[in-house]
């Protein structure tokens, strides 16, 4: 890390750690909350919103003067809202009940 610091122009090591976890963690974000509330988006939709997601942070982050800490929310945002209407083209084919919130019987 001390080669990247010392070659890129970064100024804070704690700055550049939060700007890749808000593009790198985003997607695996975006995973959980689409098998957990959107039963409707199936594996092929999922992974074509994280990819368009990341691709729509690493657009913002070198186009736009926002600040990195609001990367991990227009990510998850940008995969979740591809993932749903991309599933509109790819729905989900398995047998899901039982496995996500609204299925689940309280006992």
């Amino acid at each position: 890390m001390a080669l990247v610091l010392g070659t890129w122009n970064i100024a804070s090591l704690w700055d550049q750690f939060n700007t890749f976890l808000g593009l790198l963690t985003s997607g695996l974000g975006a995973l959980f909350i689409l098998g957990i509330f959107f039963p409707r988006v199936g594996a092929k939709a999922a992974l074509t919103g994280v990819i368009a997601g990341l691709g729509v942070l690493l657009v913002v982050k070198e186009n736009t003067p926002l600040s990195f800490l609001l990367y991990g929310f227009i990510g998850m945002a940008a995969s979740i809202l591809i993932a749903w209407l991309t599933s509109f083209v790819f729905p989900n084919k398995k047998e899901i009940s039982g496995f996500f919130w609204r299925s689940v019987s309280s006992n």
